[in-house]
């Protein structure tokens, strides 16, 4: 399974028992992917990190960590993604404002409309 992250801090609240459950159910190995437009450690530290804060690796197999420079996150997605590695994307969907979502194409809403594989989204709080 290919987990697509960014930098920035996420819970998944209420939902976390459930996820962490289902994840440790499937035993799928887990690769973190940090997509971002320029090579950074500490932004790939920071990536980890907001992983590492919602308690989701605990009591799981160890996360493979895979980083991508790429302009366009749903392309970099994509793009991991076609070369069979990888049989579902769990994606992190952040609540938007009304205004917002009438003037912004999600990530999450790009990336279910031309995956080739299953895409499982979890929704922060």
């Amino acid at each position: 399974m290919l987990l697509a992250i960014d930098e920035e801090h996420f819970s998944l609240g209420e939902h976390m028992g459930l996820t962490h459950h289902f994840l440790a159910a499937l035993q799928a190995n887990l690769t973190l992917l940090h997509i971002a437009p320029h090579q950074s450690a500490s932004a790939d530290r920071s990536a980890q990190e907001a992983v590492e804060r919602t308690g989701l690796p605990l009591d799981l197999p160890p996360f493979a960590f895979q980083h991508l420079t790429h302009a366009d996150p749903v392309e970099g997605i994509l793009q991991v993604v076609a070369d069979g590695q990888f049989e579902m994307v769990v994606l992190i969907a952040r609540p938007r404002s009304f205004l917002s979502e009438l003037f912004h194409c999600s990530v999450t809403a790009r990336v279910l409309l031309h995956s080739p594989v299953p895409v499982l989204v979890l929704p922060a709080q």
